[in-house]
């Protein structure tokens, strides 16, 4: 965002940069209010309309909704949940913003002692940065522990061309059982399919859940995850702290 934003039109126009750039992104229309509120599980395509004309402006839960929705990156999704908490603020200077469930953008998980080492006997200590998704469809509704889990068909993350060493995606079911997914890895053209056990976890705490890691390529930073069914995700490089400990940890290579 280049320029300050002073009210709830200047929002709006903000959301609207963002759905903009989703579909240019992902090489296809700008979503309809209505697939707005079919895939970010809302309740009015009219109220979704009018976030976007800035008429109205959207809670904490449902701004999350909609920036993860529309791929918003991390530091884009705390810098508009900080405005709308502004200009929520100007508008009712006696109200308190209530954060309710934002989905978390950074882990803030410390690992025990024991986790440590099981850590570093069993894989690689990774550091984890929220995931950054792009487009997608939403799965089904739920609550819960996991709520920092917002599962989608789609996700694409840009990795630094510049780091050297491993990468991985984290995934996971917002269930408490193991299941099977369909897992497509892509990028540059190539592909990584399997048929994986995905294990329960938040990814965006770093806890539990399945790693798929591999080499970063510097000409090919760009990844994106599909997945049947929709699932939770974050990226993430190697690194020693903090370390986020899989349920199950493999190795993604042989790419086609």
């Amino acid at each position: 965002m280049s320029t300050e934003i002073t009210s709830v039109l200047g929002f709006g126009a903000e959301l609207e940069r963002l759905r903009a750039r989703h579909a240019e992104l992902n090489k296809q229309p700008p979503l309809t209010p209505g697939e707005i509120t079919e895939r970010a599980r809302l309740s009015s395509a009219e109220t979704v309309a009018a976030y976007l004309a800035g008429t109205a402006l959207p809670g904490p839960a449902i701004l999350d909704r909609l920036t993860v929705l529309f791929g918003a990156s991390p530091g884009e999704r705390r810098r508009l949940n900080e405005i709308r908490d502004r200009l929520a603020a100007e508008a009712d200077p006696g109200g308190e913003p209530v954060r309710g469930n934002r989905l978390t953008t950074k882990t803030v998980l410390g690992l025990s002692a024991v986790a440590v080492v099981i850590a570093i006997a069993t894989t690689a200590l990774f550091n984890l940065p929220a995931a950054e998704p792009q487009g997608g469809k939403l799965g089904a509704a739920h609550d819960g522990p996991a709520a920092d889990c917002v599962p989608l068909t789609v996700w694409t993350h840009r990795f630094d061309p510049g780091f050297e060493g491993d990468v991985y995606v984290l995934v996971a079911d917002f269930g408490s059982v193991t299941r099977t997914a369909s897992v497509d890895l892509v990028r540059a053209g190539k592909h990584w399919r399997r048929t994986v056990d995905v294990h329960p976890g938040v990814p965006a705490q770093g806890t539990g859940g399945t790693m798929l890691a591999f080499a970063n390529d510097p000409g090919a930073p760009d990844v994106t995850l599909r997945s049947d069914p929709a699932l939770c995700a974050a990226f993430g490089t190697s690194s020693t702290e903090p370390a986020a400990v899989p349920a199950l940890y493999l190795r993604v290579d042989g790419w086609t």
